[in-house]
């Protein structure tokens, strides 16, 4: 199955709200890695399609780099270009649920640029093809977590289907609230007054992580500082 656009889908709340607010017309491409949280996002793509009539989602097996995953971080190298190339082949135009302040280097303007640079070399005219034209496009890009659900609410978005996908590092059945993406959710979902059960208390893990030291010496922007600190005041 092919498609002019295509979105990669993670199971996560950042991709669902980069498909639902800027590209409803793409498919959704969702690539097994080898991740050890699978059996949660595979859970997710079920869900969402009975819900959502126009979630149209497929599932593509890539290379197994889930194995590679930093223990510490729970960041798999070379994970984004492995998607992306993995989405080329169904779609021109690929959509990235990138937000607002992130810093993994995979998800940086020189990356998307470079990603995009190979996918055009390599597809350009030649004896086998007519050529094609390849874009990465990240509109979620200016917006922080809180804005885009709040966009999403606006827009008439249910809180039940975002409910429904899960942004956690672990391999538990329910969010850990012990990972830096549960955390993450967990604040965005509170500025939005949405509740978010975690088997841990993701306060714990900002005090362990010194997330509230972050905020205030700098090492986090403004606008991530206020975001954090916003939803701790709630």
């Amino acid at each position: 199955m092919r498609s002019k656009s295509v979105s990669l889908f993670s199971g996560g709340i950042d991709s669902f709200l980069c498909w639902y607010l800027f590209c409803q017309d793409a498919l959704n491409i969702f690539v097994n890695i080898g991740q050890k949280y699978i059996k949660k996002e595979r859970m997710v793509l079920q869900n969402l399609t009975k819900n959502i009539p126009e979630f149209n989602v497929m599932e593509h097996k890539g290379s197994l780099i889930g194995s590679f995953e930093d223990k510490k971080s729970g960041i798999i190298p070379n994970r984004n270009a492995e998607l992306i190339l993995n989405a080329a082949q169904y779609g021109e135009n690929i959509y990235l649920g990138v937000i607002k302040d992130e810093i993994n280097s995979d998800k940086s303007p020189e990356f998307i640029k470079s990603m995009q640079d190979v996918l055009n070399i390599s597809n350009r005219k030649q004896y086998w093809t007519d050529g094609k034209t390849f874009k990465i496009l990240m509109p979620t890009k200016k917006y922080n977590k809180t804005d885009l659900i709040k966009m999403y609410l606006d827009k008439g978005g249910l809180v039940e289907n975002l409910q429904l996908t899960v942004s956690c590092y672990s391999d538990t059945e329910h969010h850990c609230g012990n990972c830096a993406s549960c955390f993450k959710r967990w604040i965005a979902f509170k500025n939005n007054d949405i509740p978010l059960k975690t088997m841990s208390n993701p306060m714990d893990f900002a005090q362990k992580q010194g997330v509230f030291k972050k905020c205030e010496d700098g090492t986090y922007s403004d606008d991530r500082a206020n975001e954090i600190l916003s939803a701790i005041q709630r």
